[in-house]
């Protein structure tokens, strides 16, 4: 508009920064979208007056703050990378530029955020608090306007922000902090003792920003607040006195975990000794109550029931240790399948959830007749799920536990559809890291269907998997898998050379009472030749067995190239 006044700042240089446009404004101060003249990186940059602090030692205050803030480094914390005192005595933090949705106009468009994503959303926050407690950072500011939801396309992560008014643990109490009259936090969220409820000689800790946050999660589950008055003042006597209702009493559709109203009313006791101790115990008890919800969510799932308004549930046919596979029927396809379940439980983090996403980005890539077709992802009640080919059968491992060492040619049938399955991955740049009999499906004609690419990698599926975790069963795996070295396909067909040896022998080439003694076996251990077991075992079988058990996959004495052509050095 003609009239609206122009800031000053745009179109300016603080340092290196090109300001580019206003971003907010409120009662300290303004946001910033900037530029770096060098770098050519857009950043966030704060710049507060020092006008409204009348206290002469603010500045050196922010400063010792900021130098604390500024070597922080968390996955759910803003990132501050430069600050600095202006001529005209403002001062200016440089942020990382963070564009996502905050949880308050989530809450707004949604009326109130599902039960799994706000937990999800809490123990991320939690993690970056507990990240900045640790190193003596109070937040002072918890609310639904300071958590940004950031999302990659596959997952999402929250961000803390807005640390431009904590204040170190050990700094001061209220009364001095507010000396100039300015009240620091926003009364709807502000623990008890911001409200002056402090002793003599008292100051603030971390447990404020713990009462902020239950009433931020307490906010996201309920989409009402826990107290409200039309007042400030309303409000600091409804945090110093009144005792608020449990969360489950709202009207939520959602089944509420148990122990979640205890969980959330303990971090809003008005007395903080009565809360949890710390940020971390806080997180102990969220996952315990969500593994809770995970395992009650499992025992609702049963036969007669319409899972995520589409499977009619049948029997249960497997469980795991994360979930359960039943046999239903797809009520849209009219066909029977396999209905894999995992819950998003908050103790395995991210991960679980990143390696089901990854198992179906993957299976759906393959078309074979040999490896079970995936249909469909998605997630209800707090369970992801993934829809796949039912297959009539058993599983390899429970074919040769009742059946021994199969026959040559009967054993010959069936590798040679394994092998072209897993040709067919090879060549779409997926190698499967887990091929056992366990993840072969077998019908009743022999046809077997490899099943479970949720450890699998390819070249477009980021790993995710921690440093040195060892992924895999160790009794089929690849001996450079367990020296961490990188792997190529050839990694799968010493599995198959594995499953060769089990297959003709009826043992296993390497068996020890542990572990680590089965690892060892495969890293220095030679196996013994199926000939030396079985009277006239076929010495060209043999070769080929023993040749794709090689320890190296590049020597001269190396396994084979490819799968189907074992004399091919092209792939």
């Amino acid at each position: 508009m003609a009239n609206e006044e122009i800031d000053p700042l745009i179109g300016t240089k603080i340092r290196e920064y090109e300001i580019l446009e206003l971003l907010g404004k409120g009662g300290m101060g303004s946001v910033y979208r900037a530029r770096h003249t060098y770098l050519e990186e857009e950043r966030a940059i704060k710049v507060i007056s020092g006008r409204l602090t009348g206290d002469t030692g603010f500045i050196d205050r922010f400063i010792r703050e900021a130098k604390i803030l500024s070597k922080l480094r968390h996955l759910n914390l803003v990132q501050l990378f430069e600050f600095g005192v202006l001529s005209d005595d403002s001062f200016f933090m440089v942020l990382e530029l963070i564009r996502g949705e905050s949880v308050l106009q989530r809450i707004r468009r949604l009326g109130r955020i599902q039960m799994q994503d706000s937990v999800k959303i809490i123990r991320d926050a939690a993690s970056g608090l507990h990240c900045a407690h640790q190193n003596g950072i109070i937040h002072r500011d918890m609310s639904p306007d300071n958590l940004i939801l950031l999302s990659d396309g596959n997952s999402e992560i929250t961000k803390v922000i807005d640390f431009g008014i904590a204040k170190p643990m050990v700094e001061t109490s209220l009364q001095h902090i507010t000396s100039a009259h300015l009240f620091i936090g926003k009364p709807e969220y502000c623990s008890p003792e911001q409200c002056g409820l402090l002793d003599e000689g008292e100051v603030i800790d971390a447990r404020a920003d713990l009462y902020s946050l239950a009433i931020t999660f307490y906010y996201m589950l309920t989409g009402s607040l826990p107290f409200y008055s039309k007042s400030p003042q309303g409000y600091f006597l409804k945090h110093a006195h009144e005792i608020p209702k449990p969360p489950s009493a709202h009207s939520i559709t959602e089944s509420f975990p148990p122990g979640l109203d205890r969980l959330i009313l303990k971090a809003l006791s008005k007395k903080r000794e009565d809360r949890y101790a710390s940020m971390e115990e806080f997180i102990t008890d969220l996952d315990a109550v969500s593994a809770k919800q995970s395992a009650s969510l499992f025992a609702e799932i049963e036969p007669g029931q319409v899972f995520a308004g589409r499977y009619l549930i049948e029997k249960k046919i497997g469980q795991g240790e994360m979930g359960s596979v039943f046999k239903a029927q797809d009520r849209i396809l009219k066909i029977s399948v396999a209905l894999k379940t995992v819950s998003l439980d908050i103790t395995e983090n991210e991960e679980t959830v990143e390696r089901f996403k990854r198992e179906v980005i993957l299976a759906r890539k393959v078309s074979h007749p040999n490896v079970c077709r995936v249909y469909d992802i998605g997630h209800s009640e707090g369970i992801h799920y993934v829809s796949m080919e039912f297959v009539e059968g058993r599983t390899l491992s429970e074919v040769m536990r009742t059946q021994g060492r199969f026959p040559v040619e009967a054993g010959i049938a069936l590798l040679r559809q394994i092998l072209m399955a897993v040709k067919e991955t090879h060549r779409l740049g997926i190698i499967h890291r887990d091929l056992k009999p366990q993840n072969i499906m077998v019908d009743p004609h022999l046809r077997p269907r490899i099943m479970d690419f949720g450890i699998s990698v390819s070249s477009d599926v980021h790993r995710i998997t921690q440093t040195g975790a060892l992924i895999g069963t160790p009794s089929y795996m690849a001996p450079e898998l367990f020296e961490g070295k990188k792997i190529d396909h050839r990694a799968d067909l010493y599995s198959i050379g594995v499953l060769m040896y089990a297959i003709f022998t009826g043992r296993l080439p390497f068996d020890a009472p542990t572990p680590v003694a089965v690892i060892y076996a495969h890293l220095k251990s030679h196996p013994a030749r199926p000939s030396e077991l079985i009277p006239g075992f076929s010495a060209e079988l043999e070769k080929v067995i023993l040749k794709a058990l090689q320890k190296e996959p590049d020597q001269s004495s190396g396994r084979f190239w490819n799968a189907t052509n074992p004399h091919s050095r092209s792939q």
